[in-house]
């Protein structure tokens, strides 16, 4: 049975251990729900999700939230899927281009075997980038997205949010992002899967990684 490149690495991101917690403060965040009509409505009810933007003054960042039903009540974890550059901005039906991981993720096939919760981030297509920043002193929009997940562990219902099992996963233009918030903030997540992204700068991937690459 052939497995796409997603679906082994969402596979392996399940069973990697996490670190720790670290005791960093976060930038907090303000989100309202988006009204969705017309061909958004239809996507968000195809995949059962919710819409929201954020309300701090300065650029807009927006997401996209899901949350199985009949999960019960014991914490899941939670994916934050981080999109590439075509897929961001204030319009979130450019979410749905890619639409593989909404696919997969909101199956009932994965959720009876890994239920968990998802949450897509768009950020404003002003943010050109999601590198920079030196170590350990992220920039306003590394902080505004690591906000957001914070939003999501904090207002889940039904299930609560795993802490200790928060997946990141990021496509591209995304995949600069996921290696942006494993690096300044390291210890607050399980798995980090940058997908056809280039490592923006040598620092963000470990020592260990970089000595493992060059021997294999």
């Amino acid at each position: 049975m052939k497995m796409s490149m997603l679906t082994v690495a969402l596979l392996l991101a399940a069973v990697l251990p996490r670190t720790g917690l670290a005791d960093a403060r976060h930038r907090t965040v303000e989100m309202t729900p988006v009204a969705a009509e017309g061909e958004l409505a239809k996507e968000l009810g195809r995949y059962g999700m919710t819409a929201w933007r954020t309300t701090n003054k300065g650029p807009k960042f927006s997401c996209l939230a899901y949350t199985p039903p009949n999960a019960g009540r014991k914490p899941i974890p939670l994916l934050v899927y981080i999109p590439g550059k075509g897929e961001i901005g204030p319009d979130l039906l450019n979410q749905f281009h890619q639409r593989a991981l909404f696919n997969l993720v909101t199956s009932q096939k994965f959720q009876s075997r890994h239920p968990c919760h998802l949450l897509a981030i768009s950020p404003p297509m002003e943010a050109t980038t999601l590198v920079g920043g030196g170590l350990g002193c992220p920039s306003r929009v590394q902080q505004m997205l690591r906000a957001i997940v914070s939003w999501m562990e904090t207002n889940a219902v039904g299930p609560k949010v795993d802490a200790s099992r928060i997946y990141l996963v990021g496509f591209s233009y995304g995949g600069d992002g996921v290696y942006a918030l494993a690096n300044h903030y390291p210890g607050e997540f399980a798995a980090a899967v940058p997908i056809s992204s280039g490592c923006p700068h040598p620092e963000y991937v470990s020592g260990y990684h970089r000595l493992f690459s060059q021997k294999s």
